[in-house]
């Protein structure tokens, strides 16, 4: 039997050769997961038992998972699921495990070493493991705002539960929760808004946004009252209710419902929060631009991230259009929020979550939604399993979720799956995970030392929407040696004031 570490960034596919490591540092601040990827190769067929007390021992969480692998057609396989390893694991000659490191939020600054012991039935192999935690935390309230979809439905049909049941309901919020530890926030909250029983979800500081479902046609003004009455109670409540009435407009009548909806939020609640994802101008001209059409309504913008670079990417223009990001610019000093999204696309260089793109690209997402000054993301679904031309009610065997638009495309708007008794992570989810915690760093660098050197910095990494490295060693040591630049930078800062008190 041997064994070694491998970046968390690789997906490592069946008969891939990588480079071997016997030891693995992982640079991670208080309140902030690390990981990293073990190979396990065995002679033959054997169970593997993963000894981890010493990082137990020092404080940390620590979690075990072995990857899955997805099949994506002529493609091939590729790791995605990651099945919690309770001790053991029965499987076959190469096994890839992936060794998630929690630090709590008052865990102290320093190095810590540990030892993983790996034992099959016949033999034994030790790897080290060294840990160095920074001298300053990751905030609770994650500072990138997230919103993305959780389908109900979906948990309901693939766990054998009526949609309406207590179980359901139970599984949901055990999907929420997993999100949440993700620093995702779903769209819909696990009960709306007039529920009592949502106080402790606006209340969580790990919740950044949640739909207010109560605009939908034909919806009550009295209920819709009672809803904003509620919210404006608390200005943390307000600050993370959005309504989202339409999705990407695309013609007259789109726009009409909106100017409808508009006016009649305005009457209610002029400083109400109003996201409208889009892609293209309106196919009717009704206006010249999506922007026309929105500008006095919308007031969290958020186009596809593709747009940044070409507002008429979706089009048939020849005609490059750089507008987009001045405009949005403006509405962000006016008082507006800024996000991005993507879905089924943009695809090419872009990045996005696809399950055959390299996972470098999932997490330099975040490096580049900073980079543009994009205060949030928004994506469409985490668990869409039921589309009648989509997945057929297994991920696990089917991750071509919308095949009426490319039936090549693999786990658009699927990031978890089904587990027995709840939600299953994937490699993507953790990347993601990663890149929003890269985001606050980039956050607290800015702080520090201003966004122009913060951007220099950042361009060692990344220059463009479609230009950055693909190397994940550069990716890593960028991201520790900016973990190590702004604890030495706080520290000064701590030893000032100080003096100062003095």
């Amino acid at each position: 039997m041997t064994a070694y570490f491998c970046s968390s960034l690789l997906k490592i596919r069946p008969g891939q050769r990588i480079d071997e490591k016997q030891k693995c540092i992982l640079y991670l601040a208080a309140n902030q997961h690390a990981s990293c990827q073990i190979v396990v190769q065995q002679s033959g067929v054997a169970s593997l038992v993963v000894d981890d007390t010493d990082l137990k021992r020092a404080g940390f969480g620590v979690e075990l998972f072995e990857e899955r692998f997805i099949r994506c057609g002529e493609k091939g396989l590729f790791p995605d699921p990651l099945v919690p390893v309770e001790n053991k694991v029965f499987h076959k000659e190469q096994t890839i495990l992936y060794l998630r490191i929690y630090a709590p939020k008052e865990m102290m600054a320093g190095f810590y070493n540990g030892r993983l012991r790996i034992k099959n039935d016949f033999e034994e192999c030790a790897l080290d493991v060294c840990v160095r935690v920074w001298g300053f935390a990751i905030p609770e309230t994650p500072t990138c705002k997230t919103a993305f979809g959780l389908e109900r439905q979906w948990i309901a049909a693939l766990h054998g539960v009526p949609e309406h049941s207590e179980e359901c309901q139970q599984l949901y919020e055990r999907y929420y929760e997993e999100l949440l530890r993700h620093k995702i926030s779903p769209y819909r909250m696990p009960y709306p808004v007039d529920d009592p029983r949502a106080t402790v979800y606006m209340d969580d500081p790990r919740v950044v946004s949640f739909q207010i479902d109560e605009l939908r046609v034909p919806y009550s003004t009295q209920k819709l009252k009672k809803c904003l009455d509620i919210l404006r109670s608390k200005k943390t409540w307000f600050k993370k209710g959005f309504f989202y009435p339409i999705d990407e407009p695309k013609n007259k009548s789109d726009y009409q419902e909106l100017e409808k909806i508009s006016r009649r939020l305005a009457s209610l609640e002029p400083n109400y929060r109003l996201v409208l994802p889009h892609y293209c101008p309106p196919v009717d001209k009704c206006y010249a631009t999506a922007y026309d059409g929105m500008l006095g309504k919308v007031t969290i913008w958020c186009p596809e991230s593709c747009l940044f670079d070409d507002a008429n990417y979706w089009t048939q223009s020849d005609e490059q259009d750089l507008s987009l990001a001045p405009k949005l610019q403006a509405r962000c000093n006016a008082g507006d929020e800024v996000w991005w999204y993507v879905c089924c696309g943009p695809a090419g260089d872009y990045c996005n979550f696809f399950i055959t793109m390299e996972a470098i690209r999932h997490r330099l997402l975040f490096t580049q939604q900073w980079m543009m000054g994009v205060q949030g993301l928004l994506y469409w679904d985490v668990n869409w399993w039921g589309e009648k031309d989509g997945t057929p009610l297994n991920p696990w065997d089917d991750m071509a979720t919308v095949k009426f638009i490319d039936p090549n495309l693999y786990g658009d708007g699927s990031l978890l799956y089904n587990g027995t008794d709840g939600p299953v992570s994937s490699l993507r989810l953790e990347t993601i995970r990663d890149g929003i915690d890269d985001f606050e760093y980039l956050c607290l660098a800015e702080k520090l030392f201003g966004r122009e050197k913060t951007l220099e910095l950042v361009s060692q990494i990344v220059t463009s929407l479609t230009a950055y490295t693909t190397d994940p060693e550069q990716v890593m040591r960028f991201y520790q040696n900016l973990g190590q630049m702004i604890e030495q930078a706080l520290g000064k800062e701590k030893v000032a004031a100080k003096a100062e008190n003095v």
